[in-house]
């Protein structure tokens, strides 16, 4: 019997050696996987994507301790704070406290989480949303006067107040937003002179990287001798270099001088006797108009004088020509060469179903393209007030596969289909656009389509629209236009968007039993989809055929969409 007590002896011990075997492979895999996401977020803050570098450092907070997790929370705690989330930065930063207490790096943390203060409750990320969209979309002369508000906070040394302000105006994705260059190396400058070297240090790199161009040539100056001077002597501004600094800072936006009042013969009172704050002049209209990418209607692009604007897409806005055209117009210089994609791609496919461009100058000061307009509203607003009828929606779905099969069969894959780009006019006619993120089909690596364009928008909007592979950073072709279409078809039938398991036929009743199986097919993985959607036009001809309900014409459709009410004449 005493063989078997050491046969049972010799067993447990084999299988701890296996759970240990087990345990420390997977701890190194996990230390490896650590090491690949440090190094994925640092190649992207070296490329200035700060909202990517985020996402890919969050993942080493799961880590084991290692040193990759050591040096990624350091990095991601800076990343937050240059986006503007000191709540989030300083949770990191104790993090980084609690589970590396002896590390080289304690005291540059220690430093960084003093500098923070004290922050407000973090918002969830809906009223981040809301709060981030409603200063993106606040007018120039609001954004101008929240810069100089707070240059008189950082004039007072009321560091704090300043760093409120300014972190708001620097979310704004769009480097050419007023008030944001100068925001920026406001902030650096408030950082320096609180004493927080390594975050004016980043501050001060991140404006050098973003704003090269001559546009802002004198604020670049001044942000390389900071700079330097910082990385040279180790120290920070005092607060009368600071206050000397500002006049230079925002010297751009004051174009009119005040008007001056002659020498006054009453006595100084008590109060007036007080060195008076210096008074500041108006942003001048010029200076407003002048800012890229928010045009006044009534202003001129090249030939056309633009009469309203209609909205605003990922790369440009649109306006309304006095001619009957639409205008999109750059933002941004980057912007420029995705104006150039965006007219040639759609110029590729040769349908009365895609809006035709008409016209482009990149070269002119205000970079455009001009399309034909449709006189309606998208898919969108059709679809605003609830679900359509089975009819209506199987017949706006049918020619929306037909714009997109036109789309294929030119060689593209649109990759960017959803409600907001499909435009029904008054009449009847259903047109696709916005060729921002097409590609060839002669390219397929340059279908792969980053999450990057759609960082700014919460998860109900284009992410619901993305295909799986799309949302992964992987290979996307005329497939993944088949996935988005499937759930554009679901939301016509049913007003609302597809869970995994649902089928039309569970919200509506009386469809054709094809309906079912075509959204099924376009709702699967890539590979058991329609090969394009070429094919999907020809089942979905065949199940409308053999829909017995009402049908719905496009033109009755397009009749119910309301006119605008009269806009106010140009000059």
């Amino acid at each position: 019997m005493l063989w078997l007590f050491f046969l049972f002896i010799l067993v447990q011990v084999g299988l701890v050696s296996a759970v240990v075997a087990a345990e420390i492979g997977a701890r190194k895999a996990r230390q490896q996987e650590a090491a690949a996401r440090l190094e994925d977020g640092r190649k992207l803050l070296d490329q200035g994507n700060l909202e990517e570098a985020s996402l890919a450092l969050e993942s080493i907070r799961q880590a084991p301790l290692c040193e990759a997790k050591d040096l990624g929370l350091l990095l991601l705690g800076g990343v937050l704070t240059d986006l503007g989330l000191s709540t989030r930065a300083a949770a990191v930063y104790r993090e980084h406290q609690a589970a590396f207490p002896q590390s080289e790096r304690a005291e540059a943390v220690a430093e960084r989480l003093a500098g923070l203060g004290e922050s407000g409750e973090e918002l969830s990320p809906w009223q981040r949303f809301v709060a981030e969209k409603k200063s993106q979309e606040a007018s120039p002369a609001a954004r101008w006067e929240s810069l100089r508000q707070a240059e008189d906070h950082a004039r007072a040394g009321e560091d704090e107040a300043a760093r409120a302000l300014l972190e708001e105006l620097i979310r704004h994705p769009s480097q050419a937003q007023p008030a944001r260059a100068e925001a920026l190396l406001l902030l650096a400058l408030v950082h320096d002179a609180a004493g927080r070297v390594t975050s004016a240090e980043r501050l001060y790199a991140r404006f050098l990287r973003e704003y090269q161009g001559p546009a802002q040539a004198d604020l670049h100056m001044l942000a390389q001798a900071q700079a330097l001077r910082l990385h040279r002597e180790r120290r920070p501004l005092e607060p009368g270099e600071l206050v000397a600094l500002l006049p230079r800072l925002t010297a751009g936006a004051a174009a009119t001088p005040q008007a001056t009042q002659g020498p006054s013969l009453a006595a100084p009172s008590a109060e007036a006797s007080q060195p008076a704050a210096p008074q500041r002049a108006p942003v001048s209209a010029e200076r407003l108009r002048a800012d890229l990418g928010l045009l006044d209607t009534g202003g001129r692009v090249g030939p056309y004088v633009l009469a309203e604007k209609l909205g605003e897409g990922a790369f440009g806005e649109v306006y309304r020509g006095l001619l009957p055209v639409a205008i999109k117009v750059a933002r941004t210089p980057e912007d420029v060469e995705r104006l150039r994609h965006f007219a040639d791609m759609q110029a590729r496919v040769s349908s009365e179903r895609i809006v035709r461009p008409l016209a482009i100058d990149l070269s002119a000061e205000q970079p455009y393209v001009v399309m034909e307009l449709v006189e309606g509203a998208t898919l969108r607003e059709v679809l605003r007030p609830g679900r359509l009828e089975p009819g209506a929606a199987l017949e706006l779905s049918l020619e929306l596969a037909r714009a997109l099969a036109d789309t294929h069969a030119a060689g593209l894959a649109h990759l960017d289909l959803k409600p907001e780009n499909v435009l029904l006019s008054r009449e009847g006619q259903l047109k696709l656009t916005d060729f921002d993120l097409a590609r060839t089909s002669e390219s397929p690596d340059g279908l792969n389509l980053s999450l990057s364009f759609t960082q700014a928008l919460p998860a109900g909007g284009t992410l619901a629209y993305m295909s799986p592979e799309q949302r992964a950073g992987e290979t996307a072709d005329a497939q993944s236009d088949v996935y988005t279409f499937g759930v554009c078809f679901f939301e016509a039938l049913t007003g609302t968007l597809p869970q995994p398991g649902d089928l039309p036929s569970h919200f509506v009743d009386d469809l054709p039993p094809a309906v079912d199986a075509i959204f099924a097919r376009c709702f699967a993985r890539q590979g058991k989809r329609y090969a394009d959607a070429r094919e999907l036009v020809q089942t979905l001809e065949v199940a409308l055929a053999g829909y017995e309900g009402r049908r719905v014409s496009l033109a009755e459709i397009g009749a119910r969409i309301p006119h605008p009410a009269p806009a106010q004449p140009v000059a």
